[in-house]
C-alpha cells in the first residue's frame, strides 16, 4: 500500500516539474508552435482560465483546502481507491500544487498555451490539462462506480 502512495507521490512531483519548467522557458521567450497554437507567457491573476479577479490570497487558500480535501479523502478511503481513481487524483493534485506554488511564489497563475486561432479560449497551462483531465477521470470513474452499484442492488 505505502508503494502505490509513494508511485503517486513521484508521479506528481514529476508532473509538477514538467510544468514548472516549462513555465521557466516561457517567462522569456513567446514561440509560435504553429500558425494555430502559439506559447505565449500570460498572468493569470483570476482562477481557472482566467475567470474571478485579482484575489491572489483567496485563491490561495481556495486552491490549499481542495487539495487539503482530496489528499484527506484519498487517506481516508486508501483501501477502496482503486487505480484509476488514484491516477485521475493524481492529475488534479499535479496540477493544483504546480498552479499553487506560482501563485505562491510569483501572486499570480503563469499561462502559456494558446489556441485562439482554432476557438475562443483563454490561455492555459499545462498544469490546467492535468486537472481537467483529472476530473473528467474522476467523473467517469464516479459514473461507472455508480452504475455497478445500481446494477448490482437492482438485482
Amino acid at each position: 500500500m505505502k508503494k502505490r502512495y509513494l508511485k503517486m507521490s513521484l508521479v506528481i512531483l514529476i508532473l509538477i516539474m514538467i510544468d514548472q519548467v516549462i513555465k521557466g522557458v516561457i517567462l522569456n521567450n513567446d514561440i509560435e508552435i504553429s500558425s494555430n497554437i502559439k506559447i505565449e507567457y500570460i498572468q493569470n491573476f483570476g482562477g481557472a482560465f482566467g475567470i474571478g479577479g485579482n484575489s491572489t490570497v483567496f485563491f490561495i487558500l481556495v486552491n490549499t483546502v481542495v487539495l487539503g480535501i482530496i489528499i484527506k479523502f484519498i487517506y481516508s478511503q486508501r483501501d477502496r481507491v482503486d487505480r484509476k481513481t488514484l491516477l485521475s487524483f493524481t492529475l488534479i493534485l499535479a496540477g493544483g500544487f504546480s498552479n499553487l506554488i506560482d501563485r505562491i511564489v510569483w501572486g499570480y497563475v503563469v499561462d502559456y498555451i494558446d489556441i485562439t486561432n482554432y476557438f475562443e479560449f483563454p490561455v492555459f497551462n499545462i498544469a490546467d490539462i492535468y486537472i481537467v483531465v483529472g476530473w473528467i477521470m474522476l467523473f467517469v470513474c464516479i459514473a461507472i462506480y455508480w452504475c455497478k452499484e445500481v446494477k448490482i442492488t437492482s438485482k
